[in-house]
């Protein structure tokens, strides 16, 4: 793939430690240099534990320079997994030197945004809720940022079935989704339809096994803790396949988005489904092209 820089500043949304794929995704983001990341906000379930994983994997990178957003726990099931928890035994907070927010992440987030020269590109990589939480404290975010958010499923699901069913990222929290498509947020959706199949397997996979980069080090370690913690275990084997890469989407769209077959709807959710209507509101993406050499730069990248 041609080498190209995205032009906007990037705030990164992310429930990193559930699903592998926020790791594989924020690791091509800071190995590229094409993205300018002014900070990292954590969201959904235990979020202490994902400010853990994101502080060491920081520091492991020399990028302390990134502030990180920590938004409250919520949602927590009785069951949760934190599949890269042992990742993580041997580091503690304490001992990471770069800026972690918490109390009042609403508002010095939003300092960041108002202070950043033009707008900023918002890469939602989660559920809503901490994106919502902003939006309802600062209206005016419109005019100051912009959404690419891998979220919902319009005419292809999980595996690209044709039956749609609820994506993750919406249903778990089904009012801050509503909320953010019916907003004047400018949204671009990045649905199940063109991410829900996408796996690094064959050559391109092989090579990424065999490298040596501190971000390929990142990534080939949480993958495997990922693994042994249960998660899609039927799925996945370490040496043969990543899991499926969905949030990859995003900041794969910002950089070639002439990949993208997009189209402009309304885009509402009806019982945690996406649906879209006449007139247009939304930019979703409806066809993925040129996979292959998409997922060749991934392994090339790292």
């Amino acid at each position: 793939m041609a080498e190209k820089k995205f032009a906007y500043p990037v705030v990164i949304d992310t429930d990193i430690g559930d699903d592998i794929d926020d790791t594989w995704t924020l690791m091509y983001i800071l190995a590229s240099g094409a993205f300018d990341v002014r900070g990292i906000l954590l969201t959904n379930f235990d979020t202490e534990y994902k400010a853990k994983l994101v502080c060491k994997m920081l520091k492991m990178l020399g990028r302390t320079d990134i502030p990180v957003f920590v938004s409250e726990s919520v949602n927590i099931p009785d069951n949760y997994k934190r599949g890269q928890e042992s990742w993580i035994n041997d580091f503690s907070l304490s001992d990471y030197h770069g800026r972690v927010v918490r109390a009042g992440w609403v508002e010095e987030l939003y300092s960041l945004i108002e202070q950043t020269e033009g707008k900023v590109c918002i890469f939602e990589l989660a559920p809503n809720t901490s994106l919502c939480k902003l939006y309802r404290a600062h209206r005016d975010l419109a005019q100051k940022c912009f959404v690419y958010a891998m979220a919902g499923a319009v005419e292809k699901s999980y595996e690209s079935l044709d039956h749609v069913v609820g994506e993750f990222n919406i249903c778990v929290d089904k009012q801050a989704a509503a909320e953010i498509l019916a907003s004047d947020l400018s949204y671009t959706m990045l649905p199940l339809d063109v991410c829900a199949t996408i796996r690094l397997k064959g050559e391109a996979y092989q090579k990424f096994l065999k490298k040596n980069s501190v971000f390929a080090q990142i990534v080939q370690e949480n993958y495997l803790a990922w693994i042994k913690n249960g998660f899609f275990e039927n799925y996945n084997v370490y040496d043969v396949a990543s899991s499926v890469l969905f949030d990859m989407i995003v900041p794969w769209y910002a950089l070639f988005p002439e990949c993208f077959e997009m189209q402009k709807n309304i885009i509402f959710l009806d019982d945690g489904i996406t649906k879209i209507a006449q007139g247009e509101k939304h930019l979703w993406a409806k066809k993925l092209n040129n996979t292959q050499a998409l997922l060749n730069d991934l392994a090339e990248t790292l």
